[in-house]
């Protein structure tokens, strides 16, 4: 990237454009590629940009961090606005999953510990609790209207969590044993949402 692009990007977007960098510079060649000189160039900024908005590289990748977990959130958040409690909860799985689709670089740093040096904060750690409090809150809704027959939320969420993300995080790993058909995480939610004592879909 030449100076000119620095010129181009505005500089309310500039703190942005650095994770946008950053992700992709993740992605595409892995955490050996993070560095700040690099994450500038491709940004199209000065390095002591990067500097002056996040202090040094393990800033950069807690904002992944925690940019990841608030976007996660949002997702939840528009599955739980879902009227029907089933529906929304169905939401909340293929929204998951959409997400490790749309951003795996951030996802990545978020549940991989891909760049084994970076250690989240306090405040950063509490970032991750929102996404799951959404999905506790649409099992309480479930559990209201009785599609779901007793059972702490709490650990109805942590367990429903864990099987999705099983299943997200093989797939994201690129690791299966079979020839999964078009509709496979349809039936996966299926099988699972069964385990939990909901209504079948019709």
């Amino acid at each position: 990237m030449d100076a000119a692009r620095s010129h181009r990007t505005p500089s309310g977007d500039v703190a942005n454009e650095i994770l946008r960098a950053a992700a992709a510079l993740l992605g595409e060649h892995g955490p050996e590629a993070l560095t700040i000189r690099r994450i500038a160039s491709v940004a199209g900024v000065a390095p002591m940009s990067v500097y002056n908005h996040f202090g040094d590289k393990g800033g950069v990748v807690e904002a992944l961090f925690r940019s990841g977990f608030t976007a996660l959130h949002d997702a939840m958040e528009a599955a739980n606005a879902i009227a029907d409690p089933f529906v929304a909860l169905r939401a909340s799985g293929r929204a998951y999953r959409q997400f490790a689709l749309d951003r795996p670089a951030v996802y990545k740093v978020m549940f991989s510990h891909v760049i084994p040096e970076f250690t989240p904060s306090s405040d950063a750690l509490m970032d991750t609790v929102s996404s799951f409090s959404t999905l506790v809150t649409i099992l309480e809704r479930c559990q209201e209207a009785s599609i779901i027959v007793g059972g702490d939320a709490n650990v109805l969420a942590q367990h429903l969590w864990s099987m999705i993300h099983g299943y997200v995080a093989l797939g994201h790993a690129g690791i299966s044993k079979i020839e999964a058909a078009e509709d496979d995480f349809e039936q996966f939610l299926d099988r699972t949402l069964l385990g939990f004592a909901v209504r079948p879909t019709s």
